[in-house]
């Protein structure tokens, strides 16, 4: 199992994008997208980063197989599958409107 990024501290994460919208997006519409490998190990700070930033609330989420040229990798030269994994977060001022389409 591959685990989540050591560098990353989603709690700093989550005090500056919490602070941001608030202080300085409040009136505006902000949308925030994910998107990593499907893996249990490598999306727990995203789970927490997602659960701490009470200003932006889930609007999508799938998982979806897509293929891929590997040319770095193991599979060099390959077409090779990866499942991604994929969310949309919005904020109130977009929960507020009438301009989300459902997809």
């Amino acid at each position: 199992m591959k685990a989540a990024s050591h560098q990353l501290q989603e709690g700093g994460l989550i005090s500056f994008v919490s602070g941001l919208l608030k202080n300085h997006l409040a009136s505006d519409k902000v949308c925030l997208v994910f998107q990593n490998p499907y893996s249990d190990g490598l999306n727990t700070k995203w789970e927490r980063f997602k659960n701490g930033v009470k200003e932006l609330q889930g609007l999508s989420k799938d998982c979806e197989v897509v293929y891929y040229w590997d040319v770095t990798g193991r599979e060099h030269g390959q077409l090779t599958p990866i499942k991604l994994r994929r969310e949309f977060l919005l904020n109130r001022k977009w929960m507020a409107s009438d301009d989300i389409i459902p997809f």
